[in-house]
């Protein structure tokens, strides 16, 4: 597989913001400036794509972007203190990004951002099935 960076729009200011608190993240609106990052992995023969834009679902990410195909998503972010670009969570729509997936689209992506010198990479599904699975 060959991997590529498709259409990645960045708000510079809003992609430095931390959503510590949940509800930021979903009581966002399109009007406000809590929205985070989300991004989608698609797969076109043998290239798997990665898509970035301020939205408040997947779900309206790919049809904004009129992608087919989607494999997962999650949130795209930097944390200034670790100088890190964080990859994490998962798409409710789609599901999750294997980690090794992000990681090599993250060092893709560390060339558009020079304040970062590593990549976090964590995808949260696979922990939340092993809690559910832990609760049963």
């Amino acid at each position: 597989m060959k991997y590529t960076l498709g259409i990645v729009k960045l708000d510079p200011y809003l992609i430095n913001r931390e959503f510590s608190d949940p509800k930021d993240i979903y009581e966002a609106d399109e009007r406000y400036e809590r929205i985070p990052h989300k991004f989608l992995v698609t797969e076109d023969s043998d290239f798997l794509w990665f898509y970035a834009d301020k939205c408040i679902s997947h779900e309206i990410l790919k049809e904004r972007l009129g992608l087919e195909r989607v494999l997962g998503g999650g949130c795209l972010s930097i944390d200034p203190k670790l100088k890190a670009l964080v990859l994490d969570n998962y798409s409710g729509d789609f599901g999750a990004v294997p980690k090794p997936v992000l990681e090599k689209f993250g060092k893709l992506l560390l060339v558009r951002f020079p304040q970062c010198n590593n990549v976090i990479a964590n995808p949260f599904e696979p922990k939340i099935r092993k809690v559910m699975l832990m609760s049963i």
